[in-house]
């Protein structure tokens, strides 16, 4: 299919979320949501809880669904089931559409793929919605800001277009999945996933997120609790929420506010999010726990300080040790994630984080090993160790599988992660049994070994 022939057909397109999880990406949500408010019919489907080594489910889905046009979101912890999809989905005719590629060098990356057609930037949700539009209309899309293509066979990336403000923006096309079928699951029961921002100010080393979506930019309170009691009157199985901001916590009084309107509203869902360690303070907690909040992922990353400051953090482990200790106080469970596979990280490192986190006791561990996104100033690092960048999809997709194996500690690193991944899961099932019983508690864990299997199959998790 070329953009000759897509020029005056109906205005349709199949976005695709490859994730293993069932939660459909909030940002897809309100991509779907611009498209269909300026006439363009969307469909969105996913592959959860599937391995699609056997590319025949992707065939049969893509068959039936007889959509020209595919857009698939990228995520980099589904990179091999990605590069699966676009294969097929070019085998079988379809203009391919990478959605929220990442930033310039992740673009051009897909671009130099003979089975991508156009890719847009992160943290933009009106792209897709230009490029639609050229290609229906057989315009020039040079002008078209945030997107690439190919210009006589070689990637070419248009300007950035600039962040639209959350509140122009529709609300995030929910009608358009099974609420019920798509929740997520915590130790406080079937949870919707949820943003009230994007961006984030701060400047870690490993992080693509905020090279990706940008400053902080915030929804107002009214628009986010309004979407709140929507999704609520639309789900009869949720009993949590979990904010996803990057930095939900980054602004006090936005957060005091937040929670006096929940409050307010009378609507009292246990929740929990993201946090950093420097932006909680008593008062923030206290107001918290008042509108029941249950528990805030703080990323911690490492218990080594030397690895602490090559990551950009900027704050002591006697003052994490502090918080963790104030939000135990207020009953606000605190949890962490870890990043493994650090360049330069030793065995004495990976003792120091174990050792950290039996001081600490968080509630919850999310373990992550890294990897080497082009364009962090931590990929420059793991250059030093060895690093070749790769140069197409393919090479990407390998370079993902022997990672570990570049750092000095290959061993050592695979053997923590695992270790972790158990514990966190054990823990989280016999901490599930005191909110919702044996027979729910056994399918939380049945499905979280199912997730953790198929990651096995299809590629290491990674946090980027």
């Amino acid at each position: 299919m070329t953009q000759k022939e897509i020029e005056n057909k109906e205005k349709k397109i199949l976005l695709i979320y490859p994730g293993l999880d069932p939660c459909p990406p909030y940002k897809l949500l309100q991509i779907a949501a611009v498209l269909e408010k300026n006439g363009i019919e969307v469909l969105i489907t996913d592959f959860c809880h599937q391995s699609l080594k056997n590319g025949m489910i992707i065939k049969k889905r893509l068959k039936s669904l007889n959509i020209d046009i595919v857009g698939i979101y990228f995520r980099i912890e589904s990179f091999s089931n990605i590069l699966r999809i676009i294969r097929m989905a070019k085998n079988l005719n379809k203009i391919v559409i990478i959605i929220g590629s990442g930033y310039k060098e992740m673009m051009k990356l897909f671009l130099r793929d003979s089975n991508v057609d156009f890719v847009t930037a992160s943290g933009d949700q009106l792209s897709l919605l230009s490029l639609l539009n050229c290609l229906f209309s057989g315009k020039n899309m040079a002008r078209v800001k945030g997107i690439g293509f190919k210009k006589n066979g070689i990637p070419f990336l248009t300007k950035n277009r600039e962040y639209v403000s959350l509140d122009r923006l529709p609300m995030p096309a929910w009608h358009l999945i099974d609420i019920d079928s798509h929740l997520g699951f915590s130790v406080f029961g079937p949870t919707i996933y949820m943003e009230t921002s994007e961006g984030c100010p701060y400047n870690c080393t490993y992080c693509k997120l905020r090279l990706s979506q940008g400053p902080i930019r915030y929804k107002s309170i009214k628009k986010s609790i309004d979407e709140v009691e929507y999704v609520l009157s639309k789900s009869r199985k949720a009993k949590a929420i979990f904010f996803q901001d990057l930095t939900f916590l980054f602004n006090k009084d936005r957060v005091i506010n937040f929670c006096n309107e929940l409050i307010r509203r009378d609507i009292k869902i246990s929740w929990f999010c993201y946090g950093r360690i420097r932006d909680v303070n008593e008062e923030m907690l206290k107001k918290l726990k008042e509108a029941n909040c249950k528990a805030i992922i703080f990323g911690v990353e490492s218990g080594s300080q030397k690895i602490q400051k090559k990551l950009g953090k900027k704050v002591s482990l006697n003052k994490i040790k502090k918080v963790f200790e104030l939000c135990k106080f207020y009953d606000i469970n605190p949890g962490l994630s870890v990043i493994l596979g650090i360049p330069g990280e030793r065995i004495e490192d990976l003792q120091k984080t174990l050792n950290f986190i039996k001081i600490i006791k968080p509630s919850y561990i999310i373990p992550h090993l890294f990897l080497p996104v082009p364009g962090l100033k931590l990929t420059r690092i793991a250059e030093s160790y060895g690093l070749t960048q790769p140069k197409s999809l393919d090479e990407w997709e390998i370079s993902m599988h022997r990672l570990p194996n570049l750092f000095p500690t290959p061993k050592e690193t695979k053997r923590m992660y695992f270790r972790l991944c158990i514990y966190n899961d054990l823990k989280l099932f016999f901490d599930s049994l005191k909110n919702l019983g044996i027979k729910t508690s056994l399918k939380f864990l049945l499905r979280q070994l199912q997730e953790r299997t198929l990651r096995i199959v299809d590629g290491v998790n990674y946090r980027v």
